[in-house]
């Protein structure tokens, strides 16, 4: 335990680099965790329309792009972070 309040101590001028970097972690985090939910209204809506339901192409297409902001969004935050 001393070890690490003597690395914490030693690389305290560099708190505002681990504040950012814990920052881009968690909205990284946040993004992987949401293309899976948007899958699942493409899917869904895909078996709404295989059941005989309209479904607008809007709504396909809304998804898909939301996918990709968040595909790379995350790619970009990744570069950033290093």
């Amino acid at each position: 335990m001393n070890e690490i309040v003597r690395i914490i101590k030693y690389s305290w001028d560099l708190k505002r680099y681990y504040l950012w970097t814990a920052f881009f972690v968690v909205l990284t985090s946040i993004f992987s965790l949401a293309t899976p939910f948007f899958l699942k209204y493409l899917v869904d809506g895909i078996v709404r329309n295989g059941k005989g339901e309209h479904v607008p192409l809007n709504y396909f297409i809304l998804i898909l792009v939301l996918i990709l902001v968040v595909n790379v969004l995350t790619t970009v935050i990744s570069n950033i972070q290093g």
